[in-house]
C-alpha cells in the first residue's frame, strides 16, 4: 500500500504544476448523465478556458466509469463515431 500513496502523491503533484496550452480548435466533452447538475454554471467543466475553437458537450448514460462500460459505452461509441464520420 505505502508504494501506491507514493504513485498517487506524485500523480498529485504533476497535476498541480502541468498548464496545458490553449488548443486552438473545437472540442467535444462526453459528460456522464449521473453526474450532471440540473443547473450548472459551467457545463464545459472550465475547458472553455483552455479550447479556443469551442467546446461541444455530448451527455452520455452512465457515471464516472459506468459510461465506458456495457450498455453505456455502445452509446458513447455511436456518438463518438458519428462525430468523427462529420465533416469539419
Amino acid at each position: 500500500v505505502a508504494p501506491l500513496v507514493g504513485v498517487v502523491e506524485a500523480h498529485l503533484a504533476a497535476r498541480r504544476r502541468y498548464d496545458p496550452e490553449p488548443y486552438p480548435g473545437r472540442a467535444v466533452l462526453f459528460r456522464a448523465a449521473a453526474h450532471l447538475d440540473p443547473e450548472p454554471a459551467d457545463a464545459t467543466l472550465g475547458w472553455h478556458h483552455r479550447v479556443r475553437g469551442g467546446v461541444a458537450v455530448e451527455v452520455v448514460p452512465g457515471d464516472h466509469y459506468s459510461m465506458l462500460a456495457p450498455p453505456n459505452v455502445k452509446v458513447l461509441a455511436e456518438r463518438l463515431a458519428a462525430l468523427l464520420a462529420s465533416p469539419g
